[in-house]
């Protein structure tokens, strides 16, 4: 689902939001100027993840496919793009794509995060499967006059996640003058529990 929530001043995406799911060279436009200097947050969610709730989420990556250009003078814009957790907003540090990154006319796909970088977000299994967890995407204006255009054509999320293995570990200890223990703990992933 694609939720667009109104941020101040308004500046509504245009073209229709609902085109940045799917990689169809239609799509969800911002556009920023000196004088109007931010868009409305493009919330997207539900990206139907069910991982198993024992999970630890490893990293998250987003990629993004688009175009970006000044369309009048030299304005220059940035976007931000921060995760969204269904049950406290948005989490973890900011990510921008700076102006020109994608270039224009032709789409160009930017990903940000990794398998090993969590956003500093602390998201669990159970957030990320929820249909509230998401991507907020912001475009501000950050340099010049004029208009400057960001279209974007898809999204993608990619979680990374690890199960843990339990690992039975026994371990003998002795004592002077005292007979032999036995000590038996699990450990998972290189944790001992």
């Amino acid at each position: 689902a694609v939720n667009v929530l109104i941020h101040s001043p308004v500046n509504i995406w245009g073209g229709d939001p609902i085109f940045i799911l799917i990689s169809d060279n239609l799509r969800a436009l911002g556009q920023v100027s000196n004088t109007v200097t931010e868009t409305e947050y493009l919330r997207v969610t539900d990206f139907g993840f069910s991982i198993p709730s024992t999970a630890f989420v490893l990293g998250i990556k987003v990629t993004l496919e688009g175009t970006d250009d000044t369309i009048t003078g030299n304005s220059k814009g940035i976007l931000q793009i921060s995760l969204v957790n269904p049950s406290s907003g948005l989490v973890g540090e900011v990510k921008t794509i700076q102006a020109d990154s994608f270039g224009s006319p032709t789409d160009t796909t930017i990903s940000l995060g990794s398998s090993t970088d969590t956003w500093s977000s602390k998201l669990t299994a159970a957030d990320v499967s929820s249909t509230g967890f998401g991507v907020n995407l912001f475009l501000v204006h950050s340099a010049g006059t004029g208009v400057y255009q960001c279209a974007l054509d898809y999204i993608k999320v990619t979680v990374y996640y690890g199960i843990p293995v339990w690992e039975p570990v026994e371990y003998s200890y002795y004592r002077a003058g005292a007979p032999e223990k036995k000590l038996i703990i699990f450990r998972a992933n290189g944790r001992v529990y």
